[in-house]
């Protein structure tokens, strides 16, 4: 069975499409910018505590804090394109969106798989491993629900600007035949 996609003409019921897809841009950075703040303290923490063969948790804590630079620098590409009108920037920003989207769900697993494995390494648990669990599925849940609603707003926007830059072409198809029966007049009183 095949489903279609919605097509939204205006962002959370209310703004219009361009706008809210450039303040969902917004915040998308916004998230972006406190994951990357707070993985960068992870990373301290990680780097600076545990010595040995915590080498998995060093190395997903690193390419997690790269992800986060690189999904930033993307939602800035997308705020751009959204406030220039940019089908072409809008269409590269969908495809992108879809693909970190993937990397989302996969780093999110792998990031609740090193949590686990960090409380079970340890004797007890404390408050503050629970915080840090709670607030770390947070982040990725709202980065995932921001980032399908974005895919959603930023097809919606592309076709819109595309129908836009193809224009309304109207077809006066009795203006053509009365054109190709004058020809084939001409034609018949040549011959």
């Amino acid at each position: 069975m095949k489903g279609e996609l919605p097509v939204f003409k205006r962002c959370c019921f209310c703004l219009p499409l361009r706008r809210g897809l450039v303040g969902w841009g917004y915040l998308r950075l916004a998230l972006d910018v406190l994951a990357i703040i707070r993985f960068v303290f992870i990373c301290i923490e990680i780097y600076s505590i545990y010595i040995g063969p915590v080498i998995f948790e060093k190395i997903m804590c690193t390419a997690t804090t790269i992800y986060y630079c690189i999904d930033a620098l993307f939602a800035v590409f997308l705020i751009v394109g959204g406030h220039k009108k940019s089908y072409k920037l809008l269409r590269i920003s969908y495809i992108y969106c879809i693909v970190w989207l993937a990397l989302i769900l996969i780093i999110g697993g792998l990031i609740a798989y090193s949590s686990i494995n960090w409380i079970q390494r340890e004797e007890h648990i404390n408050l503050y491993k629970v915080k840090y669990i709670a607030l770390d599925s947070a982040i990725t849940f709202s980065i995932i629900f921001v980032q399908v609603y974005l895919i959603l707003l930023t097809r919606s926007e592309a076709i819109k600007l595309r129908k836009e830059n193809l224009g309304v072409q109207f077809v006066n198809n009795a203006a053509d035949a009365e054109s190709i029966c004058v020809q084939v007049c001409t034609n018949m009183t040549n011959n």
